[in-house]
């Protein structure tokens, strides 16, 4: 039996996961706005679109973060970690 492999890369940054993690969330809130729309029902297209903005407000700088970082070359000879010891 093969072991399961776990979702987050563990040879990735936590700006990368967390950047990442909310991009996705967001796309996925953006299209609940949309669904709102659809429907015609407003609480679910403000509520869809708060999040979106939310989530990108926290992806948006983590991408920037780990992009600055990765060129001044912060990440060289990043190995499979714990959590605590991955840098930002």
């Amino acid at each position: 039996m093969s072991r399961r492999q776990p979702f987050f890369p563990k040879d990735k940054p936590r700006s990368w996961i967390i950047g990442v993690s909310a991009v996705l969330a967001g796309l996925g809130f953006g299209c609940l706005g949309f669904l709102g729309v659809f429907l015609d029902w407003s609480p679910l297209f403000y509520l869809g679109g708060a999040l979106f903005v939310l989530c990108w407000l926290v992806g948006f700088p983590m991408i920037v973060l780990f992009n600055i970082r990765l060129v001044a070359g912060h990440y060289r000879g990043l190995g499979n970690t714990s959590w605590e010891q991955r840098p930002w």
